[in-house]
């Protein structure tokens, strides 16, 4: 079983021993900061809501309803305007209910909600309720189980009879890729991989990476998917990729046949650490192999979103995306890797991700997250206040560069997200497209946020997000994460509106094309720069803890000169020859060749 390469980029510096078992960009649509102080750019900003009304409605309302926080001028024109953008958007919610596109409704009904508006006699809960009386009319049962927790010890042995019903829900995923010609000489390309089924309608799971050859546009060769059912196991049965997500490396595939057995879906949230755990898949081809283990730790960072489990049950060639199941045969995780070099070393993705994202794979194609186009860190200013992300960076032009750098977010919606994975994980919830609420707290106009500067590094800021502000008083002086970094400032309570984008596969190319090589250089390599003279000639203001600059020895006070950044797409990294003198090398003159993967999980 290989580790695909996208998660390879995450893991490789923290496991240098991995090797792969289990084997579209959006640009941002926002143009460039608006000067709400201005006449004329507060006009030409209602000329351009007035053309998205018809073909971006939801961008339009958002940009209306920044003119009338921002803006103090003409606000009559404003406000009408805003009620102008604001009905197109509910005409646009009663024709998605009314035709049953029930995803599209609840996208902006939560727009709406968000901006304090919501279309009479509907809630949240009755656009779900709707939502899944359609599943029930297909049989999508996947979608409309109940995943309440079973009584039973979580260390008791399912019974023999549990065992032999449930493998015969899991197959062995068989991909044909041709011929491979190497020095001269063909063999056969396979890709083996295991699967389950999760409804009656036959559809099933099973990685991403196994059947990556069927939807991989940069693929050019021949592939074919069918599946072995363990009753018949020399019997290949086609199958089709119906959604796949690369993120989180899943995908669901129908046959047209009717299952025997079905799985149903658990909730991880029942394993603990040295919880006994049960896989079921086809290493080495061999079906109907069950291996058993415990839960040996949770929460590994290993996916650019979300966490993995880290198992002992013995994992092989062939395994990727069997069901690992609980003691009453529910499916707690999908395998997904193991080290070949680290015996007992294997991970799982829990089964919370799959529910998450089921619906989309349903829909069918490539499943797209949500993202603001941000960079940044979790902080704590103590273990008695909140946490929040500090946001280091936006991409320029993104729909977030309201927020001004430095600002730490401590809710989404009015939903606490106190470190950058639970605001990861609320986001994830959303789909592209959707406006959503932040709060929290920015530096003061008196003093700035370190290195925010557009042409060095952080926010291209463009309004002066000045509504709902608050001025919070501080006894002990604490400035949340910039004071960590040795910055301090007054913190303002603030409140922004963003409309999330779609997430890049490779986020780090995207701040190569649209950023400032100085820019670039905090979320590739977490370094504050400020200039020191020179066009390419930078000090080093401050490094953020735990990142790669952290890592490989800089510090406040170094001096570097970017000589050269290029990204080598076959090793899907970003590679940066800087000149640099470092006060923990004695300021000695230094060439050094730094790198960087086009993802990592900092990224939201």
């Amino acid at each position: 079983m290989r580790l695909s390469r996208s998660l390879y980029k995450i893991c490789a510096l923290l496991i240098v021993s991995l090797c792969f078992y289990s084997c579209t960009t959006v640009a941002p649509s926002f143009s460039p900061a608006i000067d709400y102080t201005d006449g004329r750019s507060v006009i030409r900003e209602i000329e351009a809501v007035r053309s998205l009304i018809a073909e971006k409605p939801l961008e339009a309302l958002l940009r209306a309803k920044r003119l009338t926080l921002y803006s103090e001028t003409t606000a009559g024109e404003i406000n009408s305007l805003y009620q102008e953008t604001e009905s197109a958007v509910e005409k646009l919610f009663a024709d998605a209910v009314e035709n049953g596109r029930w995803e599209e409704a609840l996208k902006i009904f939560r727009s709406l909600a968000a901006l304090g508006h919501t279309p009479a006699q509907w809630t949240e809960q009755k656009l779900i309720s709707a939502q899944q009386n359609e599943w029930k009319e297909k049989k999508f049962d996947a979608l409309i189980q109940d995943s309440a927790r079973l009584s039973g010890g979580a260390n008791d042995a399912p019974s023999l009879e549990t065992v032999r019903k449930m493998m015969q829900g899991v197959v062995t995923v068989w991909v044909d890729r041709g011929m491979t010609i190497e020095k001269g000489l063909g063999r056969a390309d396979r890709m083996i991989g295991s699967g389950f089924f999760i409804d009656a309608n036959g559809y099933l799971v099973t990685n991403y990476h196994v059947i990556q050859s069927e939807v991989d546009p940069e693929y050019e060769g021949y592939s074919r998917v069918y599946i072995k059912l363990p009753n018949n196991p020399t019997a290949r049965i086609p199958a089709k990729v119906i959604g796949w997500d690369s993120v989180f490396d899943l995908a669901l595939l129908k046959t047209e046949i009717t299952p025997a057995v079905y799985f149903q879906l658990g909730s991880s949230e029942d394993l603990n650490i040295g919880s006994r755990i049960y896989a079921i898949g086809s290493p080495a081809g061999l079906e109907q192999t069950l291996t058993s283990g415990i839960v040996s730790a949770q929460n590994r960072r290993l996916l650019s979103l979300g966490s993995v489990l880290q198992i002992d049950a013995p994992i092989n060639h062939g395994n990727s995306g069997g069901p690992i199941i609980d003691e009453a045969g529910r499916v707690q995780a999908i395998v997904f890797a193991g080290l070949e070099r680290n015996e007992g070393l294997n991970f799982a993705i829990p089964v919370e991700l799959l529910r998450l994202i089921l619906p989309r794979l349903y829909a069918g194609g490539e499943t797209i997250h949500a993202w603001m186009a941000c960079y940044g860190f979790s902080v704590r200013e103590s273990p008695q206040q909140e946490g929040g992300t500090e946001l280091a960076y936006t991409v320029t032009g993104s729909s977030a560069s309201v927020i001004p750098a430095g600002a730490v977010i401590t809710h989404l919606n009015g939903q606490a997200v106190p470190s950058l994975e639970a605001l990861q994980a609320e986001l994830m919830r959303f789909s592209t497209g959707t406006i959503v609420k932040l709060s929290g707290y920015a530096p003061s106009k008196t003093e700035a946020a370190p290195s925010n500067s557009d042409t060095v590094t952080g926010s291209s800021t463009g309004a002066d997000a000045n509504s709902s502000a608050d001025t919070v008083s501080d006894a002990t002086g604490s400035t949340g994460g910039a004071e960590r970094l040795g910055h301090s400032w007054e913190k303002t309570r603030q409140d922004w509106y963003v409309q999330l984008e779609a997430r890049p596969k490779q986020p780090a190319e995207l701040v190569y094309r649209k950023d400032s090589r100085a820019r670039a250089m905090l979320p590739l390599y977490g370094i504050y720069l400020e200039s020191a003279g020179g066009k390419k000639s930078f000090r080093i203001t401050d490094v953020i803890p735990g990142s790669y600059a952290d890592e490989t020895g800089f510090s406040a006070g170094d001096y570097l000169e970017i000589r050269t950044m290029e990204v080598q797409k076959d090793m899907e990294a970003v590679y940066t020859q800087i000149y640099t003198k470092r006060r923990k090398s004695a300021y000695l003159d230094t060439f050094i060749d730094i790198w960087t993967y086009l993802d990592n999980p900092s990224y939201f």
